[in-house]
């Protein structure tokens, strides 16, 4: 692969990626195994961390979908990771899906890699001062499901979600519930994105969603759920 993730220093791009299966321990970050020893069954989802503040509450928020385990060496260049993701096409069929929470530079350059690799986002979440969903038409519904389960928990937000062919359109069944164990952003949005990517997922509203009050910090980060 040429392009400008080749040219890359080695540095956290990647803090850790985890594939589902079980938890060798619950919580831990640490303890991976190298990435030559993946051969994880075909329909498992794939869950790449980029080593910020909120990886923890992400990995709670899709382990109360899928029982996730490390896998990899906390640092990976970015030729690794296309490695990687081409060991994968090998071992599994098409439709493989990862979700994921990156800051904002390793999410661009790990949008290189999966274009050249011809994959595509069923749906990104950009998570600073407001968060801001695009999605395709089988994923929309982000927005709405993040605001309700925010508002469960008392917390201010700004979200916005823009589905392509899709405007403001209302969806006859209300917004999942997020699992009893996510209290913010990143473990609601995970698990939602967990939905998704394990074929759980049922459309909802598109729109712009907002409640004043206290709102947790989230830098700037993105989620995403990627089929490749």
């Amino acid at each position: 692969m040429t392009g400008p993730a080749d040219g890359l220093p080695r540095r956290a791009i990647l803090k850790g990626i985890y594939a589902a299966g079980g938890m060798a321990a619950a919580g831990a970050l640490a303890g991976f195994t190298p990435l030559s020893a993946f051969a994880a069954p075909a329909g498992r989802l794939t869950l790449l961390l980029g080593g910020s503040p909120h990886d923890e509450a992400f990995l709670t928020g899709a382990r109360a979908i899928a029982p996730v385990e490390p896998l990899t060496p906390p640092l990976l260049s970015a030729r690794d990771l296309g490695r990687f993701l081409d060991e994968q096409a090998h071992r599994r069929a098409s439709g493989q899906h990862l979700i994921g929470l990156l800051d904002d530079a390793s999410f661009i350059v790990f949008q290189e890699i999966l274009h050249a690799r011809r994959a595509r986002f069923l749906v990104t979440g950009h998570h600073a001062r407001q968060h801001r969903f695009t999605s395709l038409a089988q994923s929309r519904g982000m927005a709405a499901a993040l605001a309700a389960g925010l508002a469960r928990q008392g917390l201010g937000y700004r979200i916005t979600e823009k589905s392509f062919g899709i405007i403001n359109e209302t969806a006859s069944a209300p917004p999942p519930a997020s699992p009893a164990s996510c209290h913010d952003w990143a473990s609601i949005t995970a698990a939602h994105l967990a939905r998704l990517a394990a074929g759980n997922w049922r459309t909802g509203t598109v729109g712009a969603f907002q409640q004043v009050g206290r709102a947790g910090g989230q830098g700037a980060l993105v989620s995403f759920v990627a089929e490749l």
